[in-house]
């Protein structure tokens, strides 16, 4: 864990911050209350990582224009999740209920029921924001149990998102795999770690603040590995499968990395980055 002076960044200038105000049209599969879902062969599920994206940009809209609707839109969805979420280690763990194959990869799946960092961390950001927003005690208590659940280190058969490797790196699971070696994604310990900065801004917990530094400490050690130099990036170290669309997030997100902890190396493998792909 460096000890890494954390820097306030403006809200708006933090990610998921649009400048194009997202459509109140439900979405073509939803539920009753309008809450997005998703088809998978013939049965709708919810989705955390693509609803709380969504939700995100309703509470942005919210942000901006003080429209109630996009604030109930934003509220739903999250309600609807943390209800549905498994509790455990005394936090909340946003549930996936279908089966995903990594990479198409039929003899690696991860089957339902199973956990994201991901999901966690924009939970984390949207229930921060959404506090922010309204000061609703509710939403301060749906973040404080979605925090917990970076505190409980797996691996186990207990639901988990993080643990610590044998060289003592904690690491944010996009795919917490319960048998085979962890995948390491990089987009998806990035967006965790944007809910913990989010976490720790509003609320300056110590405990938070540790898992940040931590968080911070291991992406700066292995994200040169993650870079395949004049091509694109690893989406994942376990299977090292170069992905366009998510060498250009990763790229985005070091920018981020490097302004809340003002580690120059962040700046430098994002330019790098940047270099690869054009």
């Amino acid at each position: 864990m460096t000890a890494y002076k954390i820097r306030t960044i403006p809200h708006d200038e933090r990610p998921y911050v649009e400048t194009v105000l997202p459509s109140k049209t439900v979405p073509r599969y939803h539920d009753a209350d309008g809450v997005p879902m998703k088809l998978v062969g013939t049965t709708l599920y919810y989705s955390p990582a693509g609803n709380l994206q969504y939700a995100l940009r309703m509470e942005d809209a919210y942000r901006r224009t003080n429209d109630p609707d996009y604030l109930a839109i934003a509220d739903k969805v999250l309600a609807r999740l943390m209800q549905i979420g498994t509790r455990s280690h005394g936090g909340v763990y946003l549930l996936y209920e279908y089966d995903f194959a990594m990479h198409h990869i039929a003899t690696e799946v991860m089957d339902a029921p199973w956990h994201s960092a991901m999901a966690q961390g924009l939970g984390l950001s949207l229930a921060v924001r959404l506090y922010r927003d309204t000061g609703d005690e509710r939403y301060l208590e749906d973040a404080r149990l979605l925090f917990a659940s970076f505190q409980h280190l797996g691996r186990g058969e207990d639901p988990w998102v993080t643990y610590v490797d044998g060289g003592d790196y904690l690491w944010l699971e996009e795919y917490p795999e319960r048998t085979n070696p962890s995948d390491h994604t990089a987009n998806g310990f990035n967006f965790a770690v944007f809910g913990l900065y989010d976490f720790y801004e509003e609320t300056h917990d110590a405990a938070a603040l540790k898992v940040l530094r931590a968080s911070l400490t291991t992406m700066r050690h292995f994200i040169a590995d993650y870079r395949i130099p004049g091509s694109y990036s690893k989406y994942c170290l376990r299977h090292g499968k170069p992905q366009a669309k998510y060498h250009k997030i990763v790229t985005w997100q070091l920018g981020f990395l490097y302004r809340i902890s003002g580690d120059r190396w962040f700046r430098t493998m994002q330019q790098a980055f940047a270099r690869d792909y054009h």
